[in-house]
């Protein structure tokens, strides 16, 4: 009798899983290589009804929620106390599907759901988000709404027992990197420019780096902790965090860094509308980091630049203006490009955030079309998007980043650049436009380790994307071609200490293998050769 209980309440929740699938995802991750997508649709105008939008801005609020609920059982581990717990039995485990909605994304980490017993008074339990030995995180629903509950599991006879803990930081190690109190010196990728070949027609190079994830600050309650970033910053100085990847910053033309968080004197704008899980703020004298760093430009078009309201935001951009930094970033409180010129060649950057750009099906639409129209009537010889988007510390890209980049391809961009994941994802051309979908961290002062309960041992590489657009003696642009440099974030395999540095051998090839996983079979991404990365093929521009 027991046994058939038990297989009934395995396919109710297997009925309501299916119930969440969303119409066209079957299969959708079944193999490594993207699928094919459909061209892109014309964009509607603000106040335009679009389902499609509709469906889409829906799509992302569910998963955007899953992820603010993950990111709270995230942030909770990194504070003192617990919470207190309902007990419930483990009525063992069912394996979700791999089309499972994207509201139930998270339960794919772990592959399993745990169902309820009828002591959980307050709800049933939709999508498990994660685990800590023993304990269960889930979002449960009652009668307001979801939220964020804590459950202990108990395994009944027979069954199989907790998951294997994940492996934390040892305290006694210490938070400091020793070796960094000794100078650096560079010994691999030692001239990257020179590492691109000239391609035929070419009359001027003009190198570009792209960098990942760059928050300079933390949450509020982590600022004094001797493990987050501004420890390290106080004890080792502001060229610490970009002192090994500065030498290849410094031999480019320009350097972008999607850079997530504020520069904000205080909390003024942290509002209970405005205050999340994670809200990241540094003091603006950080911004010498990026300064001695050789960063001189910041994607701004992100969810956490946002994290102190308009107070927030508006002293960021000050900040960054006072230190000579460009950015630009299509926000609730920015409609702003920039145009990179160099020796006669004019590169235009625009940036935006997935959610800003659906929401309320398409308010913002005409605001980031008329900001792309502006800088392409300014007169650009290139035009490159930054676009913020996807799932956090998925391995693969999602639709909504294709779909993202298909609108950038479709209003005239030549090259799409992505951020949010956290995590190294793939690459693919979309009608003869190249776009990296995220490029993970890179001086991330967000976590203070790299294991938890959501995160993949993958998770402590980067890499450097540096790209030669290259141009005839008329300054017309011919096309480009990329060198992926591998990074790792820091020495420690767990702790964060804020440090990338590139890396060549095994762990070059580690970090390739993580785009790799993400990037169509037939572009070989791992090729990479000592002292040069993984250099690409030409791609000939987009006839226009």
């Amino acid at each position: 009798m027991d046994q058939c209980r038990r297989i009934l309440i395995v396919l109710m929740v297997m009925s309501l899983l299916c119930l969440s699938v969303p119409a066209g995802t079957e299969g959708a991750e079944d193999s490594d290589v993207p699928a094919e997508t459909a061209e892109p649709q014309p964009t509607p105008e603000a106040g335009a009804a679009s389902p499609e939008l509709e469906e889409i801005e829906e799509e992302i609020e569910d998963a955007e929620a899953a992820e603010e609920a993950a990111e709270e059982a995230e942030a909770a581990e990194e504070t003192e106390g617990e919470a207190p717990a309902e007990e419930v039995l483990w009525y063992g485990r069912v394996k979700l599907a791999k089309s499972a909605s994207l509201a139930l994304r998270e339960t794919m980490t772990t592959g399993n759901v745990y169902t309820a017993t009828g002591s959980a008074k307050k709800g049933e339990i939709v999508a498990v988000l994660g685990e800590v030995q023993q304990w269960v995180y889930v979002r449960a629903r009652d009668g307001e709404g979801y939220m964020l509950k804590k459950f202990l599991v108990k395994a009944e006879p027979g069954e199989e027992t907790e998951p294997e803990p994940t492996p934390t930081p040892k305290k006694e190690d210490g938070p400091y990197l020793p070796a960094d109190e000794t100078p650096f010196e560079p010994t691999t990728y030692l001239d990257t420019r020179a590492a691109f070949p000239e391609e035929e027609g070419e009359a001027q190079k003009v190198l570009l780096s792209f960098i990942g994830d760059v928050t300079l600050g933390c949450n509020e309650n982590a600022h004094a902790s001797n493990r987050s970033i501004d420890a390290y910053v106080k004890k080792y100085g502001y060229d610490y965090p970009f002192r090994k990847v500065r030498y290849i910053l410094e031999q480019d033309d320009l350097t972008i860094a999607n850079v997530e968080g504020t520069f904000h004197s205080d909390t003024s704008g942290l509002t209970p509308q405005t205050k999340k899980a994670y809200n990241f703020r540094a003091t603006p004298d950080y911004v010498e980091i990026l300064k001695q760093g050789s960063v001189e430009a910041a994607a701004l078009g992100n969810n956490h630049t946002i994290d102190y309201g308009e107070p927030g935001f508006t002293e960021t951009m000050a900040t960054l203006e006072q230190a000579g930094i460009e950015w630009f970033a299509n926000t609730e409180f920015s409609a702003k490009s920039y145009i990179f010129e160099h020796q006669g060649v004019r590169i235009g950057l625009v940036s935006c955030y997935v959610s800003h750009w659906v929401i309320n099906n398409g308010e913002h639409i005409s605001e980031i079309n008329a900001t792309i129209e502006d800088v392409k009537a300014q007169g650009v010889d290139v035009l490159i998007a930054y676009m913020h988007g996807g799932v956090e510390y998925e391995k693969v890209h999602d639709t909504h980043q294709v779909r993202f980049a298909k609108y950038f391809i479709s209003k005239g961009v030549d090259i799409v650049i992505g951020s949010h994941p956290h995590i190294l994802q793939g690459c693919e051309m979309i009608d003869g436009v190249p776009v990296f979908y995220s490029l993970g961290n890179f001086v991330f002062g967000g976590n203070f380790q790299f294991f938890n309960k959501r995160h993949s041992t993958n998770l402590r590489y980067t890499a450097i994307l540096q790209c030669a657009l290259s141009f005839d003696e008329n300054h017309n642009y011919l096309g480009c071609r990329f060198n992926i440099i591998p990074c790792r974030l820091g020495a420690d395999s767990m702790v964060n200490q804020y440090q990338p540095y590139p890396v060549t051998g095994d762990e070059a090839d580690a970090a390739l293998a993580q785009i790799q996983l993400d990037t169509n079979k037939f572009w070989r991404i791992d090729n990479v050769q000592p002292d040069i990365g993984a250099m690409q093929a030409f791609i000939p521009a987009k006839k226009k």
